[in-house]
């Protein structure tokens, strides 16, 4: 999980929808209503440009078949007159957690390899729970230092917290690894789809060390490749990358000057 930048002015359709119709309902008042439904999709435009692309949460690349805009406190929070729904602040674009049936493939025993609910995700994984200062918003996870670690073991690949980085930006590592957990981020489904990534990053910084080329150089295209934006979109699972890429990682960040 990264460090996502959310734009400072909401849209203005956003804003024009909600002083018409402040106690608007989201799915049945705007996302399925004529005015709305256009501006669901200026919404959901703005969030993936902001967010390079990236799920909020488990960073992989976003498609139009695997994508939400999602409510980081409950849209179904009545308790107040404030209507979370229409919260810009509220407002950040996920996957759709492995909820999709191309989510559910069928192992080599006929059961489904990514069962439900054990790998629900995200968003989807939260079930509507109140979480606000439990876990880290997408906003409040810093862009320095990073403040998540792996831990490999043969066909999985785990997040956790970086206590020595939690202690250095002031966050208590118990909300950070409460985030891991709430948001499900080491499902198996997940756990195993981030492998690959540091396998290939694993087998390109041998390949340097036996080439016997400058390693800062290779390093640095390694950084190149896998950290920028391609059109103002990321590569999925940006901060395994970062991981593992090290002290070039954070350098090269720190001199594009990573804000999200």
């Amino acid at each position: 999980m990264k460090h996502c930048r959310k734009e400072p002015v909401e849209p203005q359709c956003l804003a024009a929808f909600r002083a018409k119709n402040p106690a608007a309902e989201w799915e049945r008042d705007f996302k399925e209503s004529g005015e709305g439904r256009a501006c669901y999709a200026t919404l959901r435009s703005a969030l993936r440009q902001s967010q390079t692309g990236l799920c909020a949460y488990c960073e992989i690349r976003l498609t139009p078949g695997n994508e939400q805009v999602a409510h980081f406190h409950p849209k179904s929070d009545h308790s107040s007159d404030h209507n979370w729904a229409l919260d810009w602040d509220n407002l950040w674009i996920g996957c759709l957690g492995g909820t999709r049936p191309a989510d559910r493939q069928i192992g080599s025993d006929g059961k489904p390899k990514y069962p439900l609910p054990a790998n629900r995700s995200c968003d989807e994984a939260t079930t509507d729970a109140i979480l606000d200062g439990v876990i880290l918003r997408p906003d409040e996870v810093p862009p320095f230092p990073r403040l998540f670690r792996f831990l490999q073991t043969p066909d999985r690949l785990d997040i956790a917290a970086d206590a020595s980085a939690c202690s250095a930006a002031g966050v208590p590592v118990e909300r950070v690894e409460a985030t891991i957990e709430k948001l499900n981020l080491n499902c198996r489904r997940l756990a195993e789809a981030r492998l690959p990534l540091h396998r290939q990053l694993e087998s390109a910084k041998k390949r340097l060390r036996e080439s016997g080329a400058d390693p800062g150089a290779g390093l640095r295209r390694l950084a190149d490749i896998h950290l920028a934006t391609d059109q103002d979109r990321r590569q999925s699972f940006f901060t395994v990358a970062r991981w593992s890429l090290g002290r070039c990682a954070e350098d090269y960040l720190s001199e594009t000057k990573f804000c999200g």
